[in-house]
């Protein structure tokens, strides 16, 4: 039996690496740089989330309530929920139900003018404050206390911004009872 030689091949041939070799190392590169690219979208769209709001927001914006009183500052805050508003808050007002004026709406933005330290808020979400905020409620309802045009105190509880038994961060405290 005739042994065959082997064939020597061109030096041009034995330069190249085999084709399949140039395709993982493709697949590879391309592997590489779509998890790169996927990490930074991930990293930058973590950067770009705001922080959640701390602290009720400002604004110039004049309003005058239901007993002719103007107001030049609101304070901008979140709602967890939508609450009754109330129009006996004094802590003297603590052995009688609390009478309700209206009905505030949940929304990302509400307007308060000043809060009011007084009797304790109803319980909301295992949260307790005895800070009531002076605002317009979204419906009006009737009451025994006077008040009109859904104009009455919201519960601090109820606010976002709120931390247990203290006052709303950002929002100034009332001068007088309303």
């Amino acid at each position: 039996m005739r042994r065959r030689k082997p064939r020597q091949r061109s030096q041009r041939s034995q330069d190249r690496a085999p084709w399949w070799r140039q395709h993982v190392a493709q697949l590879v590169v391309g592997l590489i740089l779509a998890a790169a690219g996927a990490l930074f979208g991930f990293l930058f769209t973590q950067l770009e989330t705001p922080a959640p709001q701390t602290r009720c927001n400002t604004s110039s914006d004049p309003i005058t309530d239901y007993q002719r009183r103007t107001f030049n500052m609101r304070y901008y805050c979140s709602t967890d929920a939508e609450s009754i508003v109330y129009g006996n808050v004094l802590t003297s007002q603590a052995a009688e139900p609390l009478d309700d004026t209206g009905l505030m709406w949940q929304a990302p933005s509400v307007w308060v003018l000043c809060q009011w330290k007084g009797r304790p808020n109803p319980i909301l979400g295992g949260k307790t404050n005895t800070w009531w905020l002076y605002t317009q409620a979204d419906r009006s309802r009737p009451n025994t206390h006077g008040y009109t045009a859904a104009w009455g105190y919201l519960p601090a509880t109820v606010v976002t911004e709120s931390r247990p038994n203290a006052p709303v961060p950002g929002v100034r405290a009332c001068p007088e009872y309303y």
